[in-house]
């Protein structure tokens, strides 16, 4: 996300932004849940992409530049564990969207970034959505 929870919540509530996402992490580590998991729902951050994907955003204080907090790493890394374990991805980094696994678009130690490519952590999978 680019600027903080509050602003994409209200966002991501005004259906003529046609925007949305499964999960968002707060700089203090807060996660918010957006949609449903399991039940076949597409967050509008994987509509081109398999409805297998989950996404997660970050807050970012609006500066897509400023390094994730540790604890937004923590929280971060807690979240893919529980959806590895729930939709049955494994725990690998992989920068192909055809291998399961954590779909990786960092563009560095903590730090992040709104553009496809490397950087944003979108996990696929072949079990459940």
């Amino acid at each position: 996300m680019v600027g903080n929870l509050p602003g994409t919540v209200e966002i991501f509530n005004n259906p003529s932004y046609a925007v949305s996402s499964h999960f968002g992490i707060a700089q203090d580590g807060s996660v918010w849940q957006f949609g449903p998991i399991g039940h076949g729902w597409i967050a509008w951050a994987q509509v081109a992409g398999n409805e297998a994907w989950y996404s997660i955003e970050h807050a970012d204080d609006g500066n897509t530049a400023n390094p994730l907090t540790d604890s937004q790493l923590t929280a971060s890394a807690q979240l893919v564990e529980v959806l590895s374990r729930f939709a049955g991805f494994p725990l690998q980094v992989t920068n192909s969207v055809e291998i399961e696994g954590l779909h990786s678009v960092w563009r560095g130690p903590g730090r992040h970034t709104c553009r496809p490519g490397p950087g944003r952590q979108r996990p696929r999978s072949s079990g459940p959505s």
